[in-house]
């Protein structure tokens, strides 16, 4: 289907809130329909968020005084931040205030920022409950 070829471009992913709604959606009409596009959906998907944005208007993005040149270098930092957080609290734990002011900062620049940190009392990180420790994440 033409789905599948217009999903075959990871950059079809970063549009507006909109378009990425309506892509998805298509996609899961796609996938119950015809199971067997599943895959393809998914390694879209993945890619995707391997790949980032290359969009040039959010290519360059400063946060907390730092300038980053790609979308990748503050995921980098972020996952970094993830990481080293986690080795000092194995359990989880809130992010201290300068941590949560940068991750608060970059939550801005997200296109779904402002909904993602309506109600946020503290930002913290720990593994998944469903996942375990293979999955290392931010609760907002």
């Amino acid at each position: 289907p033409d789905l599948i070829q217009k999903l075959s471009d990871p950059q079809v992913w970063y549009g507006t809130a909109e378009e990425a709604e309506a892509l998805a959606t298509n996609a899961l009409e796609l996938i119950s329909a015809y199971p067997k596009y599943a895959y393809n959906v998914i390694e879209s998907m993945v890619r995707a968020l391997a790949l980032g944005s290359t969009d040039p208007r959010g290519a360059e993005i400063s946060v907390g005084g730092r300038t980053f040149e790609t979308c990748l270098e503050a995921k980098a930092e972020c996952r970094q931040l993830l990481q080293n957080h986690l080795r000092k609290f194995p359990g989880g734990a809130n992010l201290d205030p300068q941590e949560e002011a940068f991750l608060r900062e970059l939550l801005a620049h997200h296109p779904r920022g402002a909904e993602k940190a309506r109600g946020c009392r503290a930002i913290s990180v720990g593994t998944h409950p469903k996942f375990g420790k293979e999955v290392e994440c931010f609760y907002v």
